[in-house]
């Protein structure tokens, strides 16, 4: 039985997303840079990235520039942006450089967010890069994910009471259980005695 999305939340898989991997060359140095990122994501709402990079010790910040275009539009609106960086230490006693992170930059009523990610999005509704909290974004698993089938993976003798109901919802839900509840066998995510002493009471 399908698992219908529950929320109508927008995921980050919708959304054109800036990882911070590209930091990773300026691991131990210190200056100021600039670059161009290509969106290899096809539809990407993103185009023509180029960014320069300003590092200071420990802080620094990005100046970020795009072009932007809503779905279903032809319209292309150039962005310009600034994004304060933060770091912290790689290895032992910082021996292997500094990794960079984001600042998000996304306004608040008390100035900008500040909080520290490793990616920032852009969604469909709104130009301005943010993070998944400001954005407020879900994943699509999440979404499709069904916590009944935990419930009843959990308890054996709810399981089986599902599974031989005469109700059709419920049965077909305790068959849902049923499957799940052998997949995670096959990928041994659930300790072995559970998982069978489950399986056994079900049949």
């Amino acid at each position: 039985m399908p698992i219908k999305p529950w929320s109508d939340r927008k995921t980050v898989e919708e959304c054109t997303t800036l990882p911070n991997f590209f930091l990773k060359k300026y691991r131990n140095q210190a200056g100021l840079y600039h670059g161009k990122m290509k969106c290899k994501r096809p539809n990407s709402l993103v185009q023509n990235l180029e960014y320069k990079v300003r590092l200071n010790g420990h802080t620094g910040d990005m100046s970020i520039r795009y072009e932007y275009m809503r779905p279903n539009s032809s319209l292309l609106r150039e962005v310009e942006q600034r994004v304060p960086l933060a770091s912290s230490e790689c290895g032992y006693r910082g021996e292997g450089g500094r990794r960079w992170w984001f600042r998000c930059p996304r306004p608040k009523a008390d100035g900008y967010c500040g909080r520290r990610v490793g990616k920032l999005y852009v969604t469909s509704d709104d130009n301005s890069l943010g993070c998944r909290s400001c954005l407020d974004l879900t994943y699509a698993e999440t979404k499709r994910h069904n916590k009944s089938l935990d419930r009843l993976i959990n308890n054996p003798d709810l399981l089986m009471a599902y599974f031989k109901s005469d109700n059709l919802r419920r049965s077909m839900l305790g068959l849902d259980a049923y499957e799940k509840l052998q997949q995670r066998l096959e990928r041994k995510r659930l300790p072995m005695r559970l998982a069978l002493w489950a399986l056994q009471r079900v049949l």
